[in-house]
């Protein structure tokens, strides 16, 4: 759906919201849609998973997987598909990728899409053998969709161009979509594949031509990896390629028998150590999910390791950058005055020029009230040095459920990312997983980005507390949506005066509107409900319970100073009476037809008193 229409959907919550004082600050503005939903806006029949937003400054291109069946027509595989949302024009658009020669379903999985810079080429892993001819490996491949001629090629192929021999999983891809970089288990992608694991791989489309990028160097001369590598990520010129590896030998005194993170150059053939301690060795536990700025100058990934910074004592995983042009290494995942996370950090990644560095984590202390004990998603900018939470609702409201697969576009205004929590939209009731994107004009205030004006009052969104009602800036005691009129000018607005045509009343108290609630004789009842000599009392309520022969009278009307006396006759006969100053009495042991009544006792004073009309039931 579009921003507006999902803007709308929520409206009448947010109006609520204001109304009760439940706005938190005048920033708190942040619009939140949903995307894994088809174009009538209905959500996703299945979960949603692993979401990529194109670096464009509008984030209009988004591809995500599914198992949902309702997101396009026609989708019976019951598999998972790939899906690309444009949210380029009045609504939004959706189409599945992942489709076979001839238009025919995908006979596998496809999972793991990732978006090119420019938008035009998404690359993806899947099961099938039916997205491109001669596929008969059998195992996971790698595919390029070209969005502009709606083509499919497989790039996971043997030095011959045929099949390979093993699994492809995880791709990443450049700026223009050339190079597109994977781990495989194939042993014929490049000769000489002899170490029998997992290697990461740089596909050239342009060349047709695939090198390995998980080899150390004896001088000039490659030496494949003595471990697995995997996870791995490319610049966006596609020099630059970042993995995670169990090798031992891609850099001299690797020690640690743990996973490191380097990074491979293509343009010098050189590898380097990024996830480097304070001691400029490796460090002492395992790093990994590392992730490369679109510049090239930021790989930001989580690690074990006690001995990356100095002072790193919280026994968590965290989250790290490493500078490539100073090649040193800073710890993000620190709450308020760089106090240490109480809790694991994980699965980075990094705007265009690595100021914001996103990750999951399921700490407490990163920011303020973060009480809901769950997995959430975390922005911290590197320039402002500050720390924001962005798995909110669109009134900074923290979620249910865990966040996380963060994807953000080239300036940090757009996160795409995952979430089993059904409190960002209105209508969330698929108890699945769902693809959203929050707009964080207001939340982060990314540089360069010119917060949105909705409503045209000249207020933007941040700074206007009804960012839809173009006639209030402020909520006030009405709430957005609601005009603070106060028809009979008592400075108490009608949306909460119960008397809104009375000046002297805005409540109505015990006589309601129009009647002054008074007490002329001063004897702590008020004069509208006060008996008087001319005043007649409303017959009492009596009901008999025969099994227990019991007679309950109320008196329907409480004189609050006052005594009362029921009588209750059988004929002329009086067979029960009970002074009390209670509006409840009870008889017990009476039968026949009775005849019941009270009196108010002293009114006005001078021993006078008013009788009520009898109730007549039978008792047998």
């Amino acid at each position: 759906m579009r921003l507006s229409s999902l803007l709308l959907k929520t409206s009448a919550v947010g109006l609520l919201l204001f109304a009760v004082g439940a706005r938190s600050a005048l920033a708190d503005f942040n619009p939140i849609e949903l995307l894994s939903s088809n174009t009538s806006n209905i959500e996703g029949d299945g979960s949603s998973s692993s979401p990529r937003i194109s670096s464009s400054a509008d984030g209009s291109l988004i591809v995500f997987s599914s198992d949902a069946t309702n997101l396009v027509p026609n989708d019976d595989n019951d598999l998972s598909d790939i899906f690309l949302v444009d949210r380029s024009g009045e609504s939004n658009t959706i189409a599945r990728l992942s489709v076979g020669l001839g238009s025919s379903e995908a006979d596998g999985d496809s999972r793991n899409p990732v978006l090119s810079a420019d938008g035009k080429f998404v690359a993806f892993e899947s099961d099938a053998t039916n997205l491109v001819a001669g596929d008969d490996n059998n195992v996971t491949d790698i595919f390029v969709y070209s969005i502009d001629d709606e083509t499919i090629e497989r790039v996971s192929l043997s030095f011959g161009g045929g099949d390979a021999d093993g699994a492809s999983t995880a791709p990443s891809i450049s700026n223009d979509g050339q190079y597109v970089v994977f781990q495989s288990v194939a042993t014929d992608i490049v000769t000489g594949d002899d170490n029998e694991v997992s290697d990461v791989f740089r596909y050239d489309r342009d060349a047709d031509t695939a090198d390995r990028a998980s080899v150390g160097f004896d001088d000039d001369t490659p030496i494949e990896g003595d471990g697995a590598s995997r996870n791995s990520a490319i610049s966006g010129d596609g020099s630059l390629v970042v993995f995670e590896s169990d090798a031992t030998n891609l850099v001299s005194n690797d020690n640690n028998d743990a996973s490191d993170v380097f990074l491979r150059s293509f343009a010098d053939d050189s590898i380097t150590l990024a996830s480097i301690s304070t001691a400029e060795d490796t460090g002492n536990a395992p790093s990994g999910s590392p992730f490369i700025s679109n510049d090239g100058s930021i790989v930001a990934f989580q690690s074990s390791a006690s001995d990356l910074v100095t002072s790193d004592q919280n026994d968590a995983q965290d989250v790290f950058v490493y500078s490539i042009a100073t090649e040193t290494v800073s710890r993000i995942s620190v709450g308020r005055s760089n106090q240490e996370s109480n809790g694991p950090s994980f699965s980075p990644t990094l705007n265009s020029d690595g100021q914001y560095v996103l990750f999951e984590s399921a700490a407490t202390n990163l920011v303020v009230f973060d009480q809901n004990n769950t997995v959430d998603l975390f922005a911290y900018d590197r320039d402002a040095e500050t720390m924001t939470r962005v798995s909110v609702d669109s009134l900074s409201r923290e979620v249910n459920a865990a966040s996380g697969e963060a994807s953000v576009n080239s300036t940090g205004q757009f996160i795409a990312f995952s979430s089993g929590s059904n409190d960002y939209v209105t209508g969330d009731d698929n108890d699945a997983n769902d693809i959203f994107l929050i707009d964080t004009q207001c939340l982060l205030q990314p540089t360069g980005v010119t917060p949105q004006d909705q409503d045209g009052d000249s207020t933007d969104d941040c700074t206007d507390e009804c960012p839809l009602d173009s006639a209030k800036i402020l909520a006030g005691d009405c709430g957005c949506g609601v005009a603070e009129t106060d028809s009979d000018s008592d400075s108490t607005p009608d949306c909460i005066d119960e008397c809104p045509s009375d000046a002297d009343k805005s409540a109505a108290g015990t006589c309601g509107c129009g009647v002054a609630d008074e007490d002329s004789n001063s004897n702590g009842i008020v004069d509208c409900v006060e008996p008087t000599s001319t005043f007649r009392p409303r017959k009492p309520v009596a009901v008999y319970r025969k099994k227990k022969r019991l007679l309950r009278v109320i008196i329907p009307q409480e004189y609050p100073g006052y005594r009362y006396l029921i009588q209750i006759r059988d004929g002329n006969r009086l067979v029960a009476k009970k002074r009390t100053r209670r509006v409840r009495a009870k008889f017990f042991n009476l039968s026949g037809t009775l005849r019941v009544r009270y009196q108010i006792l002293d009114v006005l004073g001078g021993g006078n008193s008013l009788f009520s009309p009898n109730t007549r039931i039978k008792a047998n």
